[in-house]
């Protein structure tokens, strides 16, 4: 079965009338609108969702988000960096992390030794600038709507995390500590890292405490540091997402926001 969802619907049904859409009712607060169709030709949308039947008919009951470019546009690491006046060298390490090509927890020591001597004052600056990914707020009306727990799993800090989960009213976060002394960040790491193995647990832990299996779950990240936590959800997004990510998602949101799976949602009571 798939999904299409697209910002000019009757102009793709119009494009292909030898496949039977069966519309979802029309939302004037998205951008976008979508229909499904159980027919196996191909066609192109703005975001194509294909799964099983039954996939497709399961309601998702808990729901986990990255943060750094999946939540929001930004990432903090890159953020305190442009503070402290190494940016350069940290995204670059951030880019190559992301990609796949450093493994995530020897990057991130490299980077947070970078760090070492930022005020903690500027973590208030970075916090104030920070914007909320175009569509994030309407996705999670809609799973609070539907009554699903909302996660947030991060390999940033939980300064940040805690207030990104607050503006969007999730249930609860997950992140990496950062280390301070005398006003300053010191650049050591002393807990355990929040990497794709952990990402992976807390997933397990959560959903397994709730009694879901897969079908109930979805993931959305854009990192390779992603890739376990999003390997574990019936619905695995890759979210604007690197190429490798993309490739082993399931499931991938290219070219509209995060309001797109708005419709992945609500797919199970069209049905």
């Amino acid at each position: 079965m798939r999904l299409a969802v697209s910002r000019d619907l009757d102009a793709l049904l119009q494009a292909h009338p030898g496949i039977e859409f069966h519309r979802l009712p029309a939302d004037p607060d998205l951008p976008h609108q979508a229909a499904w169709t159980e027919s196996s030709a191909e066609f192109q949308a703005d975001e194509v969702f294909e799964l099983s039947a039954a996939s497709a008919a399961s309601a998702v009951k808990l729901a986990l988000f990255d943060m750094d470019s999946t939540l929001i546009p930004h990432e903090c690491i890159d953020e305190i960096a442009r503070e402290q006046g190494v940016l350069s060298q940290v995204a670059e390490i951030t880019e190559r992390a992301m990609q796949g090509e450093l493994d995530f927890a020897q990057s991130f020591k490299a980077r947070m030794a970078l760090l070492a001597g930022t005020p903690v004052q500027a973590l208030e600056r970075i916090a104030g600038r920070l914007q909320l990914m175009p569509g994030a707020e309407a996705l999670m009306a809609e799973l609070s709507a539907q009554g699903a727990r909302t996660v947030l799993v991060s390999g940033g800090f939980t300064y940040f995390a805690q207030q990104v989960a607050g503006r969007l009213g999730m249930d609860e976060f997950y992140a990496n500590a950062l280390e301070q002394a005398e006003g300053v960040l010191t650049g050591q790491v002393n807990t355990q890292i929040l990497d794709a193995t952990r990402k992976a647990e807390i997933l397990s832990d959560v959903a397994q405490s709730m009694g879901l299996d897969r079908m109930q779950i979805m993931a959305t990240g854009d990192g390779a540091n992603d890739l376990k936590m999003i390997a574990l959800a019936d619905k695995g997004v890759a979210y604007h997402a690197k190429p490798k990510v993309q490739d082993a998602a399931p499931l991938a949101v290219k070219q509209l926001d995060l309001s797109a799976l708005v419709w992945l949602l609500r797919w199970p009571s069209a049905l």
